[in-house]
């Protein structure tokens, strides 16, 4: 996925992992982790939320999954 994709694109959306077929809901984004480590004396790590539960950073979002157009 590329840094444009993702910005233009709207919440809900669905990506897939690299190589699977089973795509996944983004259902929003948030500045920091939920575990706390971002923000404060530390920089940002902005993460995407999933339907469903669990959530993943930015980052890895754009290396490791793809859009998944309808």
């Amino acid at each position: 996925m590329t840094e444009q994709e993702l910005q233009t694109a709207t919440c809900p959306f669905q990506v897939r992992f690299k190589g699977k077929r089973k795509p996944i809901t983004v259902e929003g984004f948030s500045q920091n982790d939920p575990l706390g480590v971002g923000g404060g004396i530390f920089p940002d790590i902005p993460v995407a939320h999933f339907k469903n539960g669990g959530w993943l950073l930015v980052s890895d979002l754009l290396r490791h999954y793809e859009m998944v157009t309808p």
